[in-house]
């Protein structure tokens, strides 16, 4: 029962990142909503939960990782990628740029956030 929670969370934390447009509107809207996602009353209690339970789950709390942040955090590498390939972003490492977005992403007031309901 508690591997269906997480396969049903996983869809709650995943965010989508679209924009053809302009690189700076599209990362302030993916930062914006990956920010309210992870705030959310149930963003917040999925992490509890999982952070509470991994230990007894470890499979179950690598699938929710896999699927959930690190699967968002790579579409964000994606997108930069393609964006440095057109010219709009300076070519870097889009995967190290992924990394540090997608944490500046969950910024200040999470931590506290997450462990004071």
């Amino acid at each position: 029962m508690f591997g269906e929670v997480v396969r049903h969370s996983i869809q709650s934390v995943l965010v989508t990142l679209d924009g053809d447009g302009d690189v700076r509107a599209t990362l302030l809207a993916f930062g914006d909503a990956y920010r309210a996602r992870l705030l959310s009353p149930e963003g917040l209690a999925i992490f509890r939960t999982m952070a509470a339970e991994a230990p007894r789950f470890p499979e179950l709390a690598k699938q929710f990782f896999r699927q959930g942040p690190y699967t968002t955090r790579k579409r964000l590498a994606k997108y930069l990628a393609q964006a440095m390939e057109a010219g709009k972003l300076r070519k870097d490492d889009p995967d190290f740029a992924a990394e540090i977005a997608h944490e500046n992403g969950a910024g200040g007031g999470l931590l506290p956030a997450r462990l004071c309901p």
